[in-house]
């Protein structure tokens, strides 16, 4: 039978990928990107598209807590930089 999507991750974070996603909640609602930044700009990988997006600095430090904690506690944590 094959192995869920889920079950697949598990398998990746226990040591296929030296614990890479080990530090994401489980049922996390993080997208599935990876951030970059050059001296200039900054840009987030999308791994479902396999796209490159330039993004503002606003969505990128939005992204960064996007999932992990509720929406508000994002408000009031960036409302005072952006």
């Amino acid at each position: 039978m094959a192995k869920t999507c889920s079950e697949q991750t598990k398998v990746r974070a226990n040591g296929g990928y030296d614990g890479l996603w080990q530090d994401i909640p489980e049922k996390s609602l993080s997208p599935f990107i990876h951030r970059f930044q050059t001296q200039r700009n900054k840009y987030v990988y999308d791994v479902n598209t396999r796209r490159i997006i330039r993004v503002s600095p606003v969505v990128w430090d939005v992204l960064e807590d996007y999932g992990l904690v509720s929406d508000q506690e994002i408000i009031v944590k960036h409302s005072g930089t952006h």
